[in-house]
Order: C-alpha cells, then sequence, then structure tokens
C-alpha cells in the first residue's frame, strides 16, 4: 500500500519557448515548489501566475511571475491565507483582471480582483459559493456567455460541474453535473481555440495523480458535450536539465511564444519525507476544523 502519494517528489514549473527544446525551471525560494501554471498577457506584459506551495507552512499561496523575452522573474507571492490556494486562474472582465482561485480547502469558491489593475496586488470580492469543494475551477468564454467547469471528488465519484457565471451581479448558477468513475475530467489549464473550435486540457488522473493530460474538443455547453481528442502522457515531458523523465504533470499553459507545464521530479532530499508527513496532517486538521 503507498502511503505518500507523491512518493517523494515535488512539483515544479518548467517552460520554453516555442523554437527552442530546453527546458527551464522556474526557479523561487528554496522554501517553495510551484505548480499549476496559468498564462496571462495584460498591459502589455506577460505573466505567469502560480501556486507557491509554502514548505515552511505546509500551505499553497498564490505567486506571479514576470516574462522578459527570455525567462520568467522569481515569483513573488501576492495571495496568502491561512487555507490552502492553488490554480490561480485569471480572467479578464470588461478590461478588470479577476481571478478564481482554487481554495477547496476552506470549502469556498471565491473570486478576486486586481486593485488598480495591478496583478501583483489583489482583493477577494466575494464568496461565489459556500460549504463546496471544487477544484480548479476555470472560466470559459464561449459565444459571449461566461462559464464556470469546477470539479470534484465525492467517495469514489467524480463530478465536472457547469455553471453560468453572472460578472454583473457576481453570481454562479448551476447548469449541469456530469458524473464519472475515472479521475479525467479535472480541468487542467486555460481552454484554447483553433480553427474556430474550442479544446480543453484535463487532468489524467487514472493511475497516478498527475500521470498525464487529455485534451478534448468542447462541442457545446447547456448540455456540455466534449470528446476525447488525445491523451499526452507525462513521460512526453523528457529533458536534458532533469534527472530523469518527469513523473507527473497536470497543468499546461501555452501562447504563440512559450509553453509551460507543471512537472513530478523526484527529490531525494532526507526533508521530503517530513514535508509530505506535516501537509497530509495539516490537511486532516484543517478538514476536522471546518467541520
Amino acid at each position: 500500500m503507498k502511503i505518500f502519494t507523491t512518493n517523494y517528489s515535488l512539483w515544479n514549473v518548467f517552460y520554453r519557448k516555442n523554437s527552442e527544446t530546453l527546458w527551464h525551471q522556474v526557479k523561487g525560494p528554496h522554501r517553495y515548489w510551484y505548480a499549476d501554471p496559468i498564462l496571462k498577457e495584460w498591459r502589455g506584459k506577460k505573466y505567469l501566475f502560480m501556486e507557491a506551495y509554502d514548505m515552511l507552512w505546509s500551505v499553497g499561496r498564490i505567486a506571479v511571475s514576470v516574462w522578459d523575452g527570455e525567462r520568467f522573474s522569481t515569483p513573488e507571492i501576492v495571495i496568502k491565507k491561512p487555507y490552502h490556494m492553488s490554480y490561480p486562474f485569471v480572467f479578464e472582465y470588461e478590461d478588470a483582471l479577476y481571478m478564481l482561485p482554487e481554495t477547496g480547502q476552506n470549502r469556498t469558491l471565491e473570486i478576486y480582483r486586481a486593485e488598480n489593475d495591478s496583478p501583483f496586488h489583489w482583493s477577494k470580492i466575494k464568496v461565489l459559493s459556500d460549504d463546496t469543494g471544487y477544484a480548479d475551477a476555470t472560466v470559459v468564454l464561449y459565444e459571449g456567455i461566461y462559464y464556470i467547469i469546477a470539479y470534484e471528488e465525492c467517495e469514489g465519484e467524480w463530478k465536472t460541474h457547469i455553471f453560468l457565471l453572472d460578472m454583473e451581479k457576481l453570481e454562479i448558477n448551476h447548469l449541469e453535473t456530469i458524473i464519472s468513475h475515472d479521475n479525467t475530467g479535472r480541468p487542467a489549464g486555460r481552454t484554447f481555440e483553433i480553427d474556430g473550435t474550442l479544446y480543453r486540457p484535463v487532468q489524467l488522473n487514472t493511475e497516478i495523480y498527475g500521470g498525464g493530460i487529455i485534451i478534448e474538443r468542447i462541442n457545446s455547453f447547456a448540455p456540455f458535450n466534449v470528446t476525447k481528442m488525445k491523451e499526452i502522457k507525462a513521460t512526453r515531458f523528457e529533458s536534458d536539465i532533469l534527472p530523469k523523465a518527469a513523473l507527473g504533470t497536470h497543468t499546461l499553459a501555452y501562447d504563440d511564444e512559450i509553453y509551460v507545464v507543471d512537472m513530478l521530479v523526484s527529490d531525494k532530499k532526507i526533508y521530503t519525507a517530513w514535508i509530505v508527513i506535516v501537509r497530509k496532517v495539516r490537511n486532516v486538521i484543517f478538514r476536522l476544523l471546518r467541520h
């Protein structure tokens, strides 16, 4: 029986230019590892939002890094709460910048707005849903309508929830829930359009968490209908800069210039086991306190 799902490994974010093959790791303070990369162009600059997992306190923060044309800057923590935060999905509405981070550990779905249009300063403006454990909520603009795709694990079942997002009232309205018995519907990054067709990356978690990524074609919303197009296994992301092939991947981001993924890589340092233990104990305590 596996006691630790991470197998003494840590996540990190890697990127490369589309014209290159060499991967570069996002570098930050040693107390953090990084995951869930979300790219966003804003006011003529390119930003990379990420989960920054604080190994000292065993909790996820939200960080942002700036692209200078060659490298990403050292990530800066921009949102810090007592509960775990990850998957900082950033989107625009009426020339303002919003974020829908994962706050499932707090049993909430929260929306933030950038203060003074700065990607480095954020304020929570509303709790869209309470007493819910949604993971990796992703906003999709489809035929002029804002939707949210959110994921939930419920005792052996996996649920993909579809919501209408009313940005004027800051409200969500439930449209549909798709129940699956295999863990392959969790969002893995921003949707993208090719030749008028919308695609979404989802996590392939059937064997291990972060085992790879599936690309689905979105056929419609309400009802929500998709077609599986392609599997991207974690072993695709092999690189000379890694000690071995990536053990896992579960979020991707790209544009015309760069390609960004998170990778689970082996970490044999003696403190890695301690980090895993502390994180799991803290998660159990937090759940008990919430209930």
